[in-house]
């Protein structure tokens, strides 16, 4: 199974180092640039975790095209990437921890 993931689930598995459970639950996740950026760059407590899955390839990066108008500026930029991305790539799972970006997946049928 594939999922579109935003920052805030791989930032917990990654900080206690349990990225494995991940890799196991699903056979794929696909994170756009701003949720990378998010994970990485700022070099939160676990990013070297991160880069390891991205390294293994079970982890993917993808560049979100556009982010479409009716995917509030509300959200941040890793959510808005994330649905975007999700919406880009024909995919309907999206794994999205905050109540206010699941409910704007959930109304664009995700």
């Amino acid at each position: 199974m594939t999922v579109v993931c935003n920052a805030t689930p791989l930032i917990n598995f990654a900080a206690i180092n349990r990225l494995d459970i991940l890799e196991t639950a699903f056979v794929q996740i696909v994170i756009p640039q701003a949720v990378y950026d998010e994970t990485t760059v700022r070099g939160f407590p676990g990013s070297e975790f991160v880069l390891q899955a991205i390294g293994s390839k079970w982890l993917q990066v993808r560049s979100v095209s556009t982010v479409a108008s009716n995917i509030p500026p509300e959200l941040d930029n890793g959510e808005r990437e994330a649905i975007a991305l999700v919406l880009e790539i024909g995919e309907r799972r999206i794994w999205l921890d905050e109540r206010e970006a699941r409910q704007v997946a959930q109304s664009l049928g995700l």
